[in-house]
């Protein structure tokens, strides 16, 4: 039946998933069953009647079942990888590391138009542009290990950036700039922050840098199952983040204690986005559509494990804004 399923390019896989998933991942987990059937018929009938009839068939199914759970929960080859640098329309996004020439361009560029969103603030407790480059790599550095930043080129000219930082012993910056405390939050799901957000005033109405640069993010936060993605915008900012989905978790605005500028904390329930996407904004949705397949499968999979014996109201992707404003210690 896979055989015959599999030569009417209907994986039998297809059938249990509801038609959804990969289906690459589909079709080589059929061949690899419809092959272990095969192998197994051939195997029992010429090993008749010696037992190793019976031995051979389960050695095959317990096989068949660890190579399954490995493609399904793991891994499924170094083409599914999460690619450090990747290409949406005329822009390139690179995954940039701690000393090259490319860190430089992060720190230039997003230091230049964070400058010209705060110079107005009277809070701010920078003076210039170059104070708040150095300002923002010195307060960088205490999370060194937990970074990943990105830059959008076009033409080889830095036009966004954005970074993660990964929870660690040092905590998110998000804590140390607000003196948010997210560590009930952190009981129910691993976080993540996302930052230092900043797009080029010339191509600030060019989309694909906005999905591009967010979907850079997202793909590291799948590929290590963060539940809730964390930021701190900017007042002027907030409004961008909102149209992935972000949703402000405190009720007032919060001064930044290390530039001194104004801030609100926002939060995404990114296992609601990769569970339920279709209940999403318009751009979130865009950017579904780019994720590494893989990943996001394999996410959707982990967290349907993870939750499947807790009460519907307790299950991770159903969390609404509401209950995550009440695990945040103001």
């Amino acid at each position: 039946m896979s055989i015959v399923l599999l030569a009417a390019k209907r994986p039998f896989t297809i059938y249990y998933s509801g038609g959804k998933g990969m289906l690459s991942l589909h079709y080589t987990i059929s061949i690899m069953w419809a092959i272990i059937y095969v192998m197994s018929a051939i195997g029992s009938i010429v090993l008749i009647p010696d037992p190793s009839f019976v031995c051979l068939p389960l050695s095959l199914i317990i096989i068949g079942s660890i190579g399954t759970v490995i493609m399904n929960l793991f891994y499924f080859g170094p083409l599914y990888n999460r690619k450090d640098i990747f290409n949406i329309s005329q822009y390139c996004f690179k995954e940039v590391g701690d000393s090259d020439q490319s860190c430089e361009d992060f720190y230039s560029l997003s230091s230049q138009e964070i400058w010209s969103t705060i110079i107005h603030s009277t809070q701010k407790t920078v003076q210039s542009r170059d104070e708040l480059k150095k300002t923002m790599q010195s307060a960088d550095k205490g999370y060194e290990g937990q970074i990943v930043r990105f830059v959008a080129y076009h033409n080889n000219m830095p036009i966004g950036t954005i970074f993660c930082v990964i929870d660690g012993h040092s905590g998110l910056p998000i804590e140390r700039d607000t003196k948010l405390n997210m560590d009930h939050l952190r009981k129910i799901g691993r976080i993540m922050e996302v930052g230092h957000f900043t797009i080029k005033s010339a191509f600030r109405f060019k989309p694909d840098i906005f999905i591009g640069l967010f979907k850079a993010a997202i793909d590291i936060a799948v590929e290590r199952d963060v539940v809730f993605l964390l930021n701190c915008p900017y007042e002027d900012s907030i409004s961008m983040y909102q149209k992935l989905g972000f949703m402000k978790i405190s009720t007032k605005p919060i001064s930044d204690t290390i530039i001194g500028a104004t801030v609100c904390a926002l939060a995404l329930n990114l296992g609601g986005m990769v569970t339920y996407h279709e209940n999403f904004l318009d751009t979130g949705k865009q950017i579904n559509s780019l994720l590494n397949p893989f990943l996001t499968a394999r996410y959707y999979k982990r967290q349907i494990i993870k939750n499947i014996f807790r009460k519907s109201n307790k299950k991770q992707y159903n969390f609404k804004i509401e209950q995550l404003v009440t695990q945040v210690d103001i």
